[in-house]
């Protein structure tokens, strides 16, 4: 229709190999179910095919399907949603969108937003933000037209720059214009097919003192649970009996994505430590060690720090040369949205957050560590290295290959 619509002014100016999809709230889930559609072949499109489509982004998609069937496949996949969202309220019970992101097979990414409800990423939808300090439709907005325009200059125009809005700690790099009292937790999950290299993903060798690389893992912090990242009894309050309480990223009884809890209490340090296959000790190759972690919301411990989390991260070569680098010093690990309701206490979803540490930066201290004979990596928690108390979630503790 191209030289019909307005009088034919867009024919000859719009790219049909290179097509993002978005699609808000039921068109949330509508552009996956819709991509699905083209994997299965159940429709098949006249101007356009599968390898066409770019980018699909869900604005606080609903979630009515399993996600055998609302899949976003290999397509590269955005999640935009808002912690104040009154009707895809991501509670117990209640839709979880992030069960999209995780699924995805292709790179994705999400972008949490701190006081947004459900109507504040469309034009005139009444007001419906449940939850303290919302930040706005105006607000909102900045935030939306900044990483559209990060994935759209990344993925389909190649620039670069983009990624990096994508995959940095928001506390430390930010798009310009956004208002100072927002906060955003980013998720980024590099496509299957990157040949990265697999600490643990929690997803096989499931037990607590083994690693999904098959190397030992030894820890002096307490309460260690390796599960779905799913909150299992209905409510968001804190029982010891749900450790996995406030996790929302596996919703979908088809979605088996697990990671690991475990807390250090007030003034005490403790570590978390991983230790390294002899056949994948060569960290020189690589250029991040990845993860992603997030605070336990309505954990006694997560209400006592009242604040964002920090921890340092230690590597070890076989000589036992140590390096470490504190987290708290390029970004922090977001205090949860502290909506209340669905059940006692203040504190939604865990907001997980990305943390990316360049590998070369462990060589500036002049410790003399060896980046191609690493023994393991320790995550050292308490007074001495970041945050006094804490309650914390981890998964895919990664070395990527790529920037």
């Amino acid at each position: 229709n191209l030289t019909t619509i307005g009088g034919g002014a867009l024919n000859g100016h719009v790219d049909s190999s290179r097509i993002a999809w978005m699609g808000h709230s039921r068109g949330g889930e509508g552009v996956v179910l819709a991509y699905h559609r083209l994997v299965i072949g159940t429709f098949t499109p006249s101007n356009y095919d599968e390898d066409d489509v770019i980018l699909v982004s869900s604005i606080s998609p609903t979630m009515f399907n399993d996600v055998n069937t609302t899949n976003p496949h290999d397509v590269t996949y955005h999640l935009l949603y808002g912690a104040a969202d009154g009707d895809v309220a991501g509670g117990p019970g209640n839709s979880w969108p992030f069960q999209l992101h995780q699924a995805a097979e292709g790179a994705s990414q999400a972008t949490y937003v701190q006081g947004a409800s459900h109507n504040d990423f469309n034009c005139c939808g009444f007001g419906d933000g449940t939850g303290p300090a919302l930040i706005g439709r105006p607000a909102v907005q900045v935030v939306t037209k900044s990483y559209y325009l990060a994935l759209m200059e990344f993925y389909l125009n190649g620039n670069p720059a983009g990624k990096d809005y994508l995959t940095r700690n928001f506390d430390h790099f930010r798009p310009s214009g956004i208002a100072g009292n927002v906060r955003v937790a980013n998720q980024y999950k590099d496509a299957l097919t990157v040949p990265n290299t697999i600490i643990d993903d929690y997803q096989t060798q499931t037990g607590i003192s083994t690693s999904s690389s098959t190397g030992p893992v030894t820890f002096s912090v307490t309460n260690v649970f390796e599960n779905r990242m799913r909150d299992t009894n209905g409510s968001f309050s804190w029982t010891t009996t749900d450790p996995m309480n406030c996790m929302t990223q596996a919703f979908d009884p088809a979605d088996q994505s697990r990671g690991v809890v475990f807390d250090w209490a007030a003034g005490t340090d403790a570590f978390y430590e991983l230790e390294i296959p002899v056949a994948m000790r060569d960290f020189s190759d690589n250029i991040f060690l990845g993860l992603r972690a997030c605070q336990g919301s309505r954990h006694p411990n997560t209400n006592a720090l009242a604040g964002t989390l920090d921890f340092t991260v230690t590597l070890r070569d076989e000589d036992g040369t140590a390096s470490s680098i504190n987290f708290g010093e390029i970004g922090s690990i977001t205090r949860p949205y502290q909506r209340g309701g669905s059940g006692s206490g203040s504190g939604w979803a865990n907001e997980f957050n990305n943390i990316r540490l360049r590998l070369t930066d462990f060589e500036n201290d002049a410790s003399g560590l060896d980046l191609s004979r690493i023994e393991a990596i320790r995550f050292e928690f308490g007074p001495s290295f970041g945050s006094n108390v804490g309650r914390i979630g981890l998964d895919d503790i990664i070395l990527t290959v790529g920037e």
